[in-house]
């Protein structure tokens, strides 16, 4: 019942903030310690990664703008649904939570944003959400999830964020119905 929860709030958040068109501005704090580069990992990665015949992809996604002033996360998407880019961090949206140990981070095309990759790394609920206006994927560590992913972070303080992660099943919502795709990202941006 707790992944139940968890997805139905993620699911919520991701509608929200595709709704207002990206998160409220808030100010990074300036304070926190950096964490470890420990992988977390939630669920149980599948094995292989071909896609099953049959399983056309349902939308190639634009990806698009990014490398940003403050840095970027770049990210691939493929299954029964394609996306790739860069999208640039985007600091007014986006905080240092000191209390948790990690970042709500925003990435987005522009300050509005037609793609938008939200990104929370607190250590052991590391999240990931992508959002177009035609799809929404949410992939996390928790390990209840079944999402398969991995997140390792080098940087996790105050100053700033850098990892990878990938995604063997991360949920996918589009209008097509709900299924899995492969997702892999890695970012390196600070405030």
């Amino acid at each position: 019942m707790r992944t139940l929860r968890t997805f139905s709030l993620l699911l919520v958040i991701a509608a929200i903030t595709a709704a207002c068109g990206g998160a409220s501005p808030a100010a990074s704090e300036a304070v926190g310690q950096s964490q470890g580069s420990e992988p977390s990992q939630g669920g149980q990665p599948s094995q292989g990664g071909a896609q099953s015949e049959g399983a056309a992809p349902s939308q190639a996604g634009g990806g698009g703008g990014g490398g940003g002033l403050n840095g970027s996360i770049t990210y691939t998407i493929s299954g029964a649904y394609t996306a790739s880019g860069e999208l640039a961090f985007f600091p007014l949206g986006s905080v240092f939570d000191s209390a948790n140990g990690g970042w709500s981070a925003t990435f987005a095309v522009d300050d509005v944003g037609t793609e938008l990759i939200i990104l929370n790394t607190f250590p052991g609920q590391e999240t990931i959400t992508f959002g177009d206006g035609t799809a929404t994927i949410i992939g996390t560590a928790v390990a209840d999830s079944g999402n398969g992913c991995t997140f390792t972070q080098t940087r996790n303080d105050s100053g700033g964020l850098a990892g990878r992660m990938q995604c063997a099943a991360a949920s996918l919502l589009s209008e097509s119905g709900i299924g899995e795709v492969t997702l892999s990202a890695q970012w390196d941006a600070h405030p």
